[in-house]
């Protein structure tokens, strides 16, 4: 069985780095058929060089390059089409869930097709700053009331498919901002394929570009997106 593992970056000069040392690491301790897959997102710090220099020579990683910044959706999409693993994996380039976790889902691989990180969930441990935790407490908020209901974290940037489901879901994916995450849970579930989600470790590494103020607005936005789509019938 072969795990493919999409990291979308954005100017992620200063991290990257280390999170590919740190996947590289887990796959000494446990050795999975892999491929890992940076998607450069538009960078304008030198991501892409850092990135090309770690992977020279290691036939397992490859990277793809954004012409412009298209977005977090956008990049992950573009990951899954290229990934040939019979199970894919997309974590953020901070790796702020570690991929040790990971090891947390695979007893449920057998009942299910999407498998996501929780920080929600009892038994969760998050470093998490108040005011970040109050944003996504009301975004879980509205996503129960306008998109899917029952998922409390939707937005953990660490989620797990079968190839199938993967490459059904993403082809359909119209979203290529933030709320992204959302759009595939809702196409998981009106698609009929079986989601687990699992509580984990999290941690919130300094470094972070995104304004919780602005990002709020634009996935705000993509909710009534997706709303729309849904009741116009886009999803098919």
């Amino acid at each position: 069985m072969k795990l493919s593992i999409i990291i979308p970056a954005y100017n992620e000069e200063k991290r990257i780095l280390g999170t590919l040392k740190e996947i590289d690491y887990y796959f000494t301790k446990y050795p999975f058929n892999y491929e890992v897959l940076i998607v450069d997102d538009g960078s304008t710090d030198n991501t892409n060089i850092i990135v090309d220099n770690y992977i020279l020579n290691k036939f397992n990683f490859r990277l793809f390059q954004n012409s412009e910044n298209s977005g977090k959706g956008y990049s992950i999409r573009k990951g899954v089409r290229e990934s040939t693993g019979d199970l894919i994996l997309f974590t953020d380039a901070d790796l702020h869930t570690s991929l040790f976790e990971m090891n947390k889902f695979l007893p449920y691989l057998k009942d299910f097709d999407v498998i996501i990180a929780s920080r929600s969930l009892s038994g969760s441990l998050v470093g998490e700053v108040l005011y970040r935790r109050f944003i996504g407490e009301v975004f879980s908020w509205i996503v129960q009331l306008l998109i899917i209901k029952g998922i409390p974290d939707t937005q953990c940037g660490f989620k797990l498919f079968t190839k199938k489901a993967a490459k059904t879901i993403f082809q359909r994916q119209l979203i290529n901002g933030w709320a992204f995450d959302v759009e595939i849970l809702f196409l998981a579930r009106k698609l009929g394929f079986r989601i687990k989600d699992i509580p984990v470790t999290s941690n919130n590494p300094p470094g972070s570009k995104v304004n919780p103020i602005t990002a709020g607005i634009s996935m705000f936005r993509d909710l009534l997106k997706i709303r729309f789509y849904s009741i116009m019938g886009y999803y098919r």
